[in-house]
Order: structure tokens, then sequence, then C-alpha cells
């Protein structure tokens, strides 16, 4: 079974959903008219309490995006703000932005993620080494990144 046609997908997930989400997407299993995924989390740490206290973690919706044989043709936005992006996301949402599964995707929004220095450093290894891609906008607000 697919995913619903659906235009955008707002919706918020535990880590489980997220997990089965990126299962859907690496199956093939999601429509190719979704545009954009916004998935936010909560960003007031202290008051976020999912499953004893830990984070949305979203490595494993984006790995299963950029593990997708087919790609996702018509997204054009992916906001993931609130939740947790590892270096593993990192390096997979550079495979999104530049493997041309995803050609049109032009807005990242990965706003207090927790992404690290060493999470950046992969991003910006495994982006330089892809594709041009169509980026306007990748906010990056509000993360653990440091000069």
């Amino acid at each position: 079974r697919k995913l619903p046609a659906l235009s955008s997908l707002p919706c918020s997930f535990d880590s489980e959903g997220v997990k089965a989400l990126g299962a859907l997407f690496s199956a093939g299993k999601c429509n190719d008219s979704i545009r954009i995924i916004r998935l936010t989390f909560d960003t007031r740490r202290d008051a976020f309490e999912w499953e004893g206290g830990m984070e949305t973690d979203l490595d494993p919706l984006l790995c299963g995006i950029a593990e997708s044989e087919k790609g996702t043709l018509a997204l054009r936005g992916i906001d993931l703000s609130g939740g947790v992006i590892g270096k593993e996301g990192m390096s997979a949402l550079a495979v999104i932005m530049g493997c041309g599964k995803v050609p049109d995707l032009c807005m990242v929004t990965v706003s207090d993620c927790c992404i690290n220095n060493e999470g950046l450093r992969t991003f910006a290894e495994a982006f330089r080494s892809r594709q041009s891609s169509k980026l306007v906008s990748l906010d990056l607000e509000r993360n653990l990144i440091g000069l």
C-alpha cells in the first residue's frame, strides 16, 4: 500500500513513527505528489518529553528518503525543526539534495535539530561531492554549530 496522495505532510511523530515513515520512503511507498514534509517538534527542550526524555531522532527518515530507489520527484521542501539530526542524517540530507532523486528540493529547514560541528562537516563533505542542487534556502538556526 502507498501513503495516500498528499501535497504536504504536516505532522508530528515520535521516533517509532519517524522510523516507519522512513521505511515507507525507502520502499517507494510514498506518493509522488508530496511537495512538503513538515515535521516540526516542540523546541522547548526542557518541556520536550518523548520516550522518557529522548528527542525524536530524524536520521531514519532522512536515510529512508536517501535510500529510495525512485526518489520523491515532487518534493520541494523539508522542515524538520526541533527534532534531532545526527551525523548519519546529515550525510543522508546531502545525498537527498544532490542525488537527482529529489531534483526540485529548494528549501530545507533544520533549525534547532542538535546539529553539531561534526554533523555539519559530514554534510558539507557529502554535499560537495554531489551534483548541483536547486537549493535556495538552508536554515540551520539554533543548532550546536561553533566557529
